[in-house]
């Protein structure tokens, strides 16, 4: 076994074990939620939906990063049907 392998053995090992403690983490993370009851949603959640995602809301709290994102964010969807 050269130095290369033992290098590439070494890496990926500490890879594997590196993303399993985040698996891990995320899946505990999980766990601390509530459940979630979306029963009677569907025309609040669609609102919200329209208001959050589509018209940026939130985002124009500041104006110009709101503005730019918001550009951006359209100007992509405008690419994509395109």
């Amino acid at each position: 076994m050269d130095g290369f392998q033992l290098f590439f053995i070494v890496v990926t090992v500490f890879s594997v074990l590196w993303f399993s403690l985040l698996v891990w983490e995320k899946g505990f993370v999980l766990t601390l939620g509530q459940p979630y009851d979306a029963a009677g949603t569907l025309k609040s959640g669609s609102w919200r939906f329209l208001r959050e995602v589509l018209a940026h809301k939130k985002l124009f709290r500041d104006r110009f990063s709101g503005i730019a994102h918001f550009v951006i964010f359209w100007g992509f969807i405008v690419l994509t049907i395109n």
